[in-house]
């Protein structure tokens, strides 16, 4: 048994409350789940020349640990898709999504 096929939409003048709803709410919580590494690459290099108690950002060993602390964030990233993807492949996108969030 098959489940039925949803209605094709070519506009979103057709949308219906719900799929307003539904969609906002799913481009909510991406950008909400992306907003930390983008406010990371704003603050990394004063936060590791603080931590290190450096004289400049271009002192080599501030590069050196942010770009270790980049890399680390970007394999999390990586990992954490690959794993959420496959979580999201068993429950359900919205599911899935919702426990990145919290998580």
């Amino acid at each position: 048994m098959s489940s039925p096929t949803p209605a094709r939409t070519d506009s979103l003048r057709t949308l219906s409350p719900g799929q307003w709803r539904t969609g906002i709410a799913a481009w909510l919580g991406w950008t909400f789940d992306g907003l930390e590494l983008h406010l990371y690459t704003l603050v990394a290099t004063p936060l590791v020349v603080q931590l290190l108690d450096a004289a400049s950002p271009a002192d080599a060993a501030v590069k050196e640990k942010t770009a270790y602390i980049q890399a680390a964030f970007l394999v999390g990233w990586a990992v954490g898709g690959a794993f959420f993807g496959r979580i999201g492949d068993l429950i359900g996108r919205s599911r899935a999504l919702a426990l990145t969030i919290l998580t």
